[in-house]
């Protein structure tokens, strides 16, 4: 994948005729159901379709060089496509309909991978999880030992191997990496 603009919107170009008609207007007012809701979709389809690509050259990294590579993907916000009258996103959080409020995750490790019981993150596609998770998932993900970790903010612990859990949890009692960070 290139990182020209020309490039992205060639891709995107070749998403576009996946589901046309789609509304290629910044003014959606004039533009159909069908037309927003393909746009969407098409989106979703170029995301797909990146995340893919990553996917493959993460494995093959892992594969080739022997590295633990994984991957997380979360959406900052979701999108109202007229649902009771609501278009786009912006609503305050208390307002805001679920189309705004659930948004996917995706959570890929490579098979050597062994921080996690892969089958165990699996059986948890339905867990219920918030932004406010990801920071300490990611410091467990990246095995990152800080005070900062709070272990029960962390939605993937429950499927962490013990040796895992030892490497990212801070005891009371002083260790060499305490000592290296407060140095």
């Amino acid at each position: 994948m290139g990182h020209t603009g020309q490039h992205i919107l060639n891709a995107i170009q070749k998403v576009r005729e996946f589901l046309p008609p789609d509304c290629r207007r910044s003014d959606i007012q004039n533009c159909t159901q069908e037309q927003l809701v393909n746009t969407y979709d098409n989106t979703i389809a170029y995301t797909d379709l990146v995340l893919s690509k990553v996917i493959s050259k993460l494995r093959h990294i892992s594969e080739e060089q022997n590295i633990e590579t994984s991957l997380l993907y979360i959406s900052d916000h979701g999108e109202s496509l007229g649902e009771s009258g609501v278009y786009l996103h912006g609503l305050p959080y208390a307002f805001a309909p679920k189309e705004q409020t659930h948004v996917p995750m995706i959570y890929w490790a490579a098979p050597m991978q062994s921080d996690f019981n892969l089958a165990c993150l699996s059986q948890s596609e339905n867990l219920t999880i918030s932004h406010d998770n990801i920071f300490d998932t990611l410091l467990s993900i990246m095995s990152v030992k800080t005070k900062a970790y709070r272990i029960d903010n962390d939605a993937f612990m429950h499927c962490k191997s013990k040796r895992a859990i030892a490497r990212t949890t801070i005891t009371t009692q002083s260790t060499d990496l305490d000592m290296e960070i407060s140095d």
